[in-house]
């Protein structure tokens, strides 16, 4: 898209993959669900859900506070970006997370400092 419109692409570190151990899980899926239920759970080496909801808002928050541009696109993974959205809309879980699509957009605003979920 960004060549299509000419436009750059800039890499934040912030945006990336949630990090759930510091080893392969092979029931991973049930590991994530019970960072759902406890947002302090975390694997050993892996990082909570409250961790990466943080790291994640605030890394948008920042983006969209250095920009004036009308919209921006911003991309990152799937679990990062649930989290980052129940940070703003508190009814999305695991089970939002699990029906996300490949791609899949979302529209979100900065109205008073404030994220919010345009549905």
């Amino acid at each position: 898209m960004a060549a299509a419109l000419g436009l750059s692409i800039e890499t934040r570190h912030d945006l990336r993959e949630r990090r759930l151990a510091a080893v392969d899980v092979d029931n991973w899926r049930e590991e994530l669900a019970k960072t759902w239920v406890d947002f302090d759970y975390a694997l050993p080496g892996g990082e909570s859900s409250h961790v990466c909801q943080q790291r994640v808002r605030a890394c948008v928050l920042g983006i969209l506070n250095e920009n004036d541009a009308a919209r921006i696109a911003i991309c990152s993974h799937g679990n990062a970006i649930a989290l980052l959205l129940n940070s703003v809309d508190p009814s999305i879980h695991f089970a939002d997370w699990a029906a996300m699509g490949n791609p899949h957009l979302y529209h979100l605003s900065l109205e008073s400092g404030l994220l919010r979920l345009r549905r």
